[in-house]
């Protein structure tokens, strides 16, 4: 819920700080459609790149004496699944 609520609140401040630059002879609706979706996709990748850094950290253990790792096996950063959901947002997108 907070996400959505984030994500909402940087369209209406992306709509409003570019309303300057939206084309008359394109809907509306359109226009904002584009900047939800492509704020919602750099949402989706802040988050990819937040879980595999997250993942990572867990991993690799930062002593006195230097970088060492973790006893626990490495990480998965199979991305398979959030890619995924960005190609079928992409694919819903292109049907419209």
């Amino acid at each position: 819920m907070e996400d959505a609520e984030d994500i909402s609140q940087e369209v209406f401040l992306e709509v409003f700080r570019s309303i300057g630059h939206y084309k008359k002879n394109a809907s509306l609706h359109t226009w904002i459609y584009r900047i939800t979706v492509n704020k919602s996709l750099d949402h989706l990748r802040k988050q990819k790149r937040r879980n595999v850094f997250n993942q990572l950290k867990s991993f690799i253990q930062v002593s006195h004496d230097g970088i060492t790792t973790n006893t626990m096996d490495p990480p998965s950063l199979d991305t398979r699944n959030a890619d995924n959901g960005e190609r079928k947002i992409m694919a819903k997108e292109n049907n419209h």
